[in-house]
């Protein structure tokens, strides 16, 4: 869910151009730009799957 919302707000920022203001705008951009760029995570042991369910 939280990737989803994330690249929602990448999209509105990105590709339609929503504008964002005050003292927070600038940090909102970095953190949706870094957010867009995560392609997933690969879980090599089964332990790990275990721990992340």
């Amino acid at each position: 869910m939280v990737l989803e919302q994330s690249e929602d707000d990448w999209t509105r920022l990105d590709e339609d151009n929503e504008h964002v203001s005050g003292p927070a705008a600038a940090e909102y951009r970095r953190r949706s730009a870094g957010a867009a760029a995560f392609l997933g995570r690969t879980v090599r042991a089964q332990a790990s799957v275990k721990r992340l369910l």
